[in-house]
């Protein structure tokens, strides 16, 4: 029996040794700040996630560059290489982008909240090393919406999105466009009372199903999330929340579960 008692104990004190292994090593994991923002004429107010191609990062600033409108930038994963690829300009180029960028290829996509011809936002797309910025886009209020919120997403080669705004009764809309900037429609007009309103965070797609949150409206005037087909039909109000809920941020899917 002494025996038994003098190999659990061995036992626990080997646990307890490992235990105290794995939490130094825990412990020692280093933060590491690979940028410091530093306004005009770099970047700040940084806008979205970074999306990471490789060893680099690429990601958009909402204010600060040339223009103080916002830029987009690359940075390398160790934190060298910092170069700003787009200084926003207002018209030509949109300012104060929102959201993320995309990357397929060697493509960005992304979108300003206003800026461009109508001052509304716009679409855009750049190369990764900055070249090639176009314009696939300008929001225009009624037609295509105004202030886009969140990300693109991307099937094939048509670009999905939302605008915060705009429509046919100013609560926004849900748009496509193919990556060439060909084919602007507008999917869905929010409507506060059947769909919801002013969407906010970024759509989610399954098979050939949007997935999405208004902020406002519904049955509750406290948001929806909603369905639609890519073709815009088959609308459906998955859940209203109560009066008093702001939703934030976008939805996440797995399986059949949102």
């Amino acid at each position: 029996m002494k025996h038994v008692y003098l190999y659990a104990y061995a036992k626990v004190i080997m646990l307890c040794f490992v235990l105290a292994v794995f939490t130094a090593k825990v412990t020692r994991a280093q933060y590491t700040k690979l940028k410091d923002w530093d306004n005009i004429p770099g970047v700040s107010s940084t806008s979205g996630s970074v999306t990471l191609s490789g060893n680099v990062l690429y990601g958009m600033a909402g204010t600060g560059g040339a223009n103080n409108f916002g830029s987009i930038f690359k940075i390398n994963i160790d934190g060298s290489g910092f170069t700003r690829l787009v200084d926003f300009d207002g018209v030509n180029k949109g300012r104060y982008p929102n959201g993320s960028l995309i990357l397929a290829g060697s493509v960005l996509y992304g979108m300003t909240s206003s800026g461009g011809v109508n001052d509304l936002g716009i679409i855009f797309k750049v190369n990764v090393d900055g070249s090639g910025y176009t314009k696939l886009a300008d929001f225009n209020g009624i037609n295509k919406g105004s202030t886009p919120r969140g990300n693109l997403i991307l099937a094939g080669n048509i670009l999905y999105g939302m605008a915060n705004a705009g429509g046919a009764v100013n609560a926004g809309t849900i748009f496509k466009v193919n990556t060439d900037g060909t084919g602007f429609t507008k999917i869905i007009d929010f409507n506060p009372t059947i769909t919801g309103s002013l969407p906010g965070g970024s759509l989610i797609l399954s098979n050939d199903v949007l997935y999405g949150t208004t902020s406002a409206g519904g049955a509750h005037n406290g948001g929806t999330v909603f369905c639609v087909k890519t073709d815009g039909s088959l609308f459906k109000k998955l859940v209203d929340f109560d009066a008093g809920a702001i939703t934030s941020g976008s939805l996440t899917i797995s399986n059949n579960v949102l």
